[in-house]
């Protein structure tokens, strides 16, 4: 969360894209649903993120995908993949 806040103070950009086309919110959903890291809070900096103002509309889900980090999910991929 340091590391988070220390780059959002400096006015690092929310919405540029990574070398996969997604943003730093998808990044963190991602690893958050598919390759969690033990110890890793990726509710709180989903949070963080969303209250510096990310936007969750880079892809029709992903609003839901945020309420699944926001709700605790972390592993087992993504939730409405296959419903």
């Amino acid at each position: 969360m340091d590391l988070v806040r220390l780059l959002l103070t400096h006015g690092a950009s929310l919405e540029s894209l990574n070398s996969y086309d997604g943003t730093v919110l998808d990044g963190v959903v991602w690893f958050a649903l598919n390759s969690p890291i033990d110890g890793v809070d990726y509710a709180a900096v989903v949070q963080e993120l969303l209250d510096a103002g990310a936007r969750q509309d880079r892809y029709p889900e992903m609003a839901s995908d945020v309420d699944a980090v926001l709700a605790g999910q972390c592993g087992g991929g993504y939730p409405n993949v296959g419903t």
